[in-house]
């Protein structure tokens, strides 16, 4: 998964090795699950739910805040992200 020549994580070997896992938790895979992770790991910062809702609106309208939240739950599930409670309640 990191590439030892520039240090850099293959997006695509991770996204592929959380598909599994949130199969593995019975977590249904949808397109709208992939772009919030897709945006999640580009992110060079710490985001919020509310931020990163915003930056996935800008690629599929569709998709709800709640479906952030629950992608978002399943990666702190499954190790990949940590949950950091920012100012104001959000986190």
């Amino acid at each position: 998964m990191l590439n030892t020549k520039t240090g850099m994580v293959d997006k695509a070997e991770l996204i592929k090795r959380i598909q599994q896992q949130a199969r593995e938790k019975q977590v249904r895979w949808t397109d709208q699950r992939k772009v919030i992770i897709e945006r999640f790991i580009e992110s060079d910062h710490h985001i919020s739910v509310e931020d990163l809702h915003q930056s996935v609106r800008q690629i599929d309208p569709s998709v709800s805040p709640a479906t952030v939240y629950r992608t978002m739950n399943l990666l702190v599930d499954i190790g990949m992200a940590v949950k950091r409670n920012f100012s104001e309640g959000s986190a």
